[in-house]
């Protein structure tokens, strides 16, 4: 991933981080402030932690055994957690609604509402598997989502119908009905 996001622009420089992700986000110990889902050696986090140092919040990496095992040190130094995660299960950092399926580094008490993640972050994930598989990921990660606090991320290249001959492409958010059509139905 490192040597594909050399020379392009960061996900941070189109997508506003501190008004979306920061604003309204828990500020309590523990909490989560992003899941980098399939994030390889962590170079999103990186980013996100040198361009907003001082937010609250946990940042964690989720991928296979391997590059998380190769990443946890360097990313330790720069107070990003990792952890090692198949997305075809599903996701273990979640809201209270459920507590014996959290981390227990993830949960304060017993009796305060712990909101999950407040966003799950793929970047070039989806578009490595067909729709079917698509969908489960997506569906393994809808019950982690706090209604009303969470929200998906999803950074990937699009290609427009027609255009891939002629090298155009579009980068771009999509919301609600836009997205569920655009990730094969699943309904948020």
């Amino acid at each position: 991933m490192a040597g594909y996001t050399q020379g392009r622009p960061s996900w941070l420089d189109y997508f506003p981080a501190e008004d979306q992700l920061v604003e309204g986000s828990s500020e309590d110990d523990g909490a989560v402030l992003l899941v980098d889902i399939g994030g390889g050696m962590g170079q999103d986090l990186e980013g996100f932690r040198k361009r907003l140092p001082n937010v609250k919040g946990d940042l964690v990496l989720q991928d296979q055994r391997e590059p998380v095992e190769r990443a946890k040190a360097s990313l330790a130094e720069k107070n990003i957690k990792a952890m090692a995660y198949d997305f075809f299960t599903p996701q273990p950092i979640k809201g209270d609604d459920n507590m014996n399926h959290i981390p227990k580094a993830y949960y304060i008490c017993i009796d305060r509402h712990t909101p999950g993640a407040r966003a799950y972050y793929l970047h070039s994930v989806l578009h490595n598997w067909p729709d079917s598989k698509c969908r489960e990921i997506l569906s393994n990660l809808k019950p982690a989502l706090t209604k009303g606090y969470s929200k998906l991320l999803i950074n990937e290249v699009v290609i427009r119908a027609g255009s891939a001959a002629d090298g155009r492409f579009l980068v771009g958010t999509a919301h609600g009905e836009e997205l569920a059509g655009a990730v094969g139905g699943v309904r948020f």
